[in-house]
């Protein structure tokens, strides 16, 4: 019963010096049992502590059972947490971490790649600028209006993609600015650039030519 209970006061002892040495360890130098399980190996150490100890008390005394409790707590931790740290059981992880940091790198650029390939194919066209404009156009001369402003910013907004980082902008405003017939329509707005989303026109109606 007496070497039962060293045995389970040891082996108590070991598990409690392996969490410490888990514990104040760098994060990537921690066993993945102590991620996993550290809690539950505390606990499994204090109920081998707490059998140890009665053991010892029926089979010598309180006494003798004290005594040992005074050896785990003050002689044992100075023992095996040095023992455990002069083996190195839980080897640095930094390969595992690095890789898996270039994989996730990896993944998030292949993202980003989809990402801007999709906007790409999304972002509007001159054609897609040029139909917008003939249509706001027609709807003004059918309404039976002399005239339609049209600005470019909005313009923007109803065939899609503004605002946003990819935005087509100054393609937007030379389609604008290329149906312009010099004799009727005039620039009402125009950012210093000449190109931006203040660029305001007013086309005089009824429009009789669409290219």
């Amino acid at each position: 019963m007496i070497l039962g209970a060293i045995s389970l006061l040891l082996l108590g002892s070991l598990l409690q010096a392996w969490y410490a040495c888990n514990a104040k360890a760098p994060r990537s130098r921690q066993a993945i049992g102590f991620v996993m399980f550290g809690f539950y190996v505390i606990v499994v150490s204090v109920i081998l502590l707490i059998i140890g100890l009665l053991l010892l008390w029926v089979a010598i005394g309180f006494f003798g059972a004290a005594i040992a409790a005074l050896v785990f707590i003050l002689v044992l931790p100075f023992i095996f947490v040095p023992l455990l740290t002069a083996l190195n059981l839980n080897p640095p992880r930094h390969k595992s971490e690095s890789a898996a940091a270039v994989e996730r790198n990896q993944l998030n650029a292949s993202w980003s790649e989809r990402i801007r390939a999709l906007e790409e194919r999304t972002m509007p066209k001159a054609d897609d600028f040029k139909r917008e404009i003939h249509r706001i156009m027609s709807e003004a001369q059918n309404a039976g209006k002399e005239s339609v402003v049209i600005n470019a910013g909005e313009l923007h907004r109803r065939v899609g993609g503004y605002p946003g980082t990819n935005h087509r902008m100054p393609n937007c405003c030379q389609v604008l600015r290329a149906q312009m017939l010099d004799s009727a329509d005039m620039v009402v707005e125009a950012p210093p650039s000449g190109l931006g989303a203040t660029l305001t026109i007013r086309y005089r109606l009824p429009r009789h030519n669409w290219d």
